[in-house]
């Protein structure tokens, strides 16, 4: 009797320090049916991917379960901005209230209103693509991490190239069909740029076209090449090098004397690989020489191949998708990112557990551990350590995104990195063993000696320069007459007046001799 009642005793009080698992939820927005790099059919394989793994290392501890909210019928951008608001706001006031919840969403899908939701509950939101810095950013979005870079980085990223060969010239070739909004938020983000006090000294110059339409086609090529000689490709990959054809067929393009910039946030099917420059024909190696492509950079995609494997699987799996041969999961930013936000939110959950006494899942406990406010506390200025690689949230809220240079090799028929952005240097480190083989040894020139128009200075047409000469000598002589005219016209009236009126001047002697003969 007594031995059964101890064993009571001790049972209840195991009983009593034994909590159940702490539950948390991932709430996402990401957009589904639409042809963008950071739909679930790329992205949402890491949703789940990561919602295994926290569940094993914290076993006991955590329970993460991830939620998908998108309008099955969206097909474009601008419609998941209007719907994916709208879910995430029916479902938290339903279902997530006083939850411990985190929200993870990208550009295309709402991220103009979500973090003003959620700074209004008090959660985390992680955006895990390119965002303008108007929508993260401590003082308006208190909540919300941009788990990469802003637009605003990336455009700084392209200047600071031009400043490196001094061009300062530049026009933008937007793609006014594109799929996705990323050119025209690098442009809109460049435009802002200009006006601060350090990227001041650039002319940057845009223009759209559709490839569809020839002639639009024509006009904005005719209209970048007289105010530059940079030309900024804000379009797919295969599209830019349309457009270089182009130029090329009609007579703008000269060999050495302009350059292409082919910018991409990832180099996944949607925007267009390096390697679609690979092995050209001979009627587009001068153009492709004259080519630079930047996109992200990411040491680590080659590095986990476990992690890249169960990637890849559950995304086939889930979705039947598969990236394009040569390209892990990893190397797309899109997909490391979404799969980093879970695991960023676990982790620091369980932290802020540590730090402080729960009991259960109740509200209170909830919202004292999993405030939005607090949990970003505990993440900036910090590095996390994930089986995708190290993480680092700078006091911002962001983390930062290098970019890769690359440029065409004569001899490999292909591209090859010469350079990596340090985006929090702001810098280019440059590879010593390798170099950019312009076509002329050297960097095109950011204005030419013959200027925009190929008729200025040395190259002035020689029946044009006698024109000029002419007007010349016509100002001149305009100046001379007009000059001179009016001494010419005060001596002329000076002699007339003196032949006129010289009887005026001996008038008294003539009075005197009258006077003389009268008396006589």
């Amino acid at each position: 009797m007594w031995i059964f009642c101890l064993i009571c005793l001790f049972s209840g009080v195991n009983l009593a320090n034994v909590h159940s698992p702490f539950d948390l939820e991932i709430i996402s927005i990401i957009p589904c049916n639409i042809s963008v790099g950071v739909a679930l059919p790329f992205t949402g394989a890491a949703l789940r991917v990561a919602e295994d793994a926290v569940n094993a290392e914290f076993l006991g501890r955590l329970n993460l379960t991830v939620t998908l909210l998108y309008q099955e019928t969206d097909r474009v951008c601008e419609d998941t901005d209007a719907h994916a608001p709208l879910l995430l706001a029916e479902y938290y006031n339903k279902k997530a209230l006083g939850r411990c919840v985190a929200v993870v969403g990208s550009a295309c899908g709402g991220l103009s209103i979500a973090p003003f939701l959620a700074k209004e509950w008090d959660v985390l939101l992680f955006s895990n693509s390119l965002v303008a810095s108007t929508s993260i950013s401590p003082t308006v979005s208190p909540t919300s991490i941009g788990m990469v870079a802003s637009y605003e980085s990336i455009a700084a990223s392209l200047l600071n190239l031009f400043r490196i060969f001094q061009w300062f010239h530049v026009t933008m070739l937007l793609d006014a069909a594109a799929a996705t909004d990323f050119y025209f938020q690098v442009c809109q983000s460049t435009k802002t740029l200009l006006l601060t006090e350090q990227f001041s000294d650039f002319r940057v110059d845009g223009t759209r076209f559709t490839l569809a339409d020839t002639p639009s086609v024509h006009e904005a090529l005719k209209f970048a090449n007289a105010r530059s000689r940079v030309f900024v490709m804000m379009s797919h990959t295969s599209v830019a090098i349309k457009l270089m054809r182009f130029l090329k067929t009609d007579r703008l393009f000269i060999p050495g004397d302009q350059v292409f910039v082919v910018l991409q946030p990832t180099q996944q099917a949607a925007y267009g690989a390096v390697s679609l420059f690979d092995n050209p024909d001979v009627f587009d190696v001068e153009l492709f020489r004259s080519t630079l492509y930047l996109t992200t950079y990411v040491a680590t995609g080659g590095g986990f191949p476990k992690l890249n494997q169960q990637l890849a699987a559950k995304s086939q799996e889930l979705y039947g998708t598969a990236l394009q041969t040569g390209l892990q999961p990893l190397d797309v930013y899109l997909i490391r990112e979404t799969y980093n936000s879970v695991r960023l939110f676990a982790a620091l959950v369980n932290d802020s557990l540590d730090s402080q006494p729960w009991d259960n899942n109740t509200i209170h406990s909830a919202d004292s551990v999993c405030g939005g406010g607090r949990l970003r506390s505990l993440m900036t200025n910090r590095t996390f350590r994930f089986p995708s690689g190290p993480v680092f949230i700078d006091a911002n809220g962001y983390r930062h995104t290098d970019l890769l240079l690359y440029t065409f090799h004569p001899k490999t028929l292909s591209f090859q990195v010469v350079s990596r952005y340090d985006a929090i240097l702001q810098r280019y480190l440059w590879d010593q063993d390798v170099s950019i083989e312009w076509l002329t040894g050297k960097p095109p020139l950011d204005i030419p000696p013959c200027g925009f128009s190929g008729n200025e200075g040395p190259c002035l047409p020689q029946d044009f320069a006698r024109q000029n000469l002419l007007a010349v000598l016509l100002a001149v002589l305009s100046v001379i007459f007009i000059t001179t005219m009016p001494l010419l016209i005060h001596r002329k009236l000076r002699n007339a007046s003196r032949e006129e009126t010289w009887w005026i001047l001996h008038h008294p002697v003539v009075n005197a001799l009258e006077k003389r003969t009268t008396s006589i």
